[in-house]
């Protein structure tokens, strides 16, 4: 019985610490977005519908390809982002020069995309994780205790 106890026990803090560590690494990305962004306006190359071609499926989006020039280190990028079929491409300025707003991580290639466009399932699973694996912890702190 008390094997059967400690197995548990053991398995739950192992358990907790694999979620925290696969949560924190999945929402890396966008806590860099969140704390070191940069933002710039850049000019719209090319829009253009593509079938994205998936394990089990495929479906229709616009592939968004835009050039920036990185504030850090004064160079300029081409990079491009997915968005869904339904998402309208902005109308041309009147120079004929389209400019999409993109937020960046200076010095970072590839890691760019639409301004304002965030992603919070990552961040909230890792903080649910760091709340459940911190009251396994005193949970087993306090069997361990007494």
């Amino acid at each position: 019985m008390i094997f059967d106890a400690e197995t548990r026990r053991a398995g739950r803090i192992i358990g907790a610490i694999i979620a925290v560590i696969v949560t924190g690494i999945l929402s890396w990305e966008e806590v860099r977005f969140m704390t070191s962004a940069a933002k710039v306006d850049a000019s719209l190359v090319s829009a253009r519908l593509e079938q994205d071609k998936g394990r089990f499926s495929s479906r229709t989006i616009y592939r968004v390809e835009y050039l920036f020039t990185d504030e850090s280190d004064g160079s300029r990028r081409r990079e491009s982002f997915k968005m869904p079929e339904d998402w309208a491409p902005p109308a041309a300025g009147a120079d004929g020069n389209t400019i999409i707003p993109v937020e960046y991580i200076p010095g970072s290639k590839d890691q760019s995309r639409l301004s304002g466009e965030r992603r919070y399932v990552a961040p909230i699973l890792f903080a649910l994780a760091i709340v459940v694996a911190s009251l396994w912890g005193w949970q087993t702190w306090r069997e361990l205790k007494y």
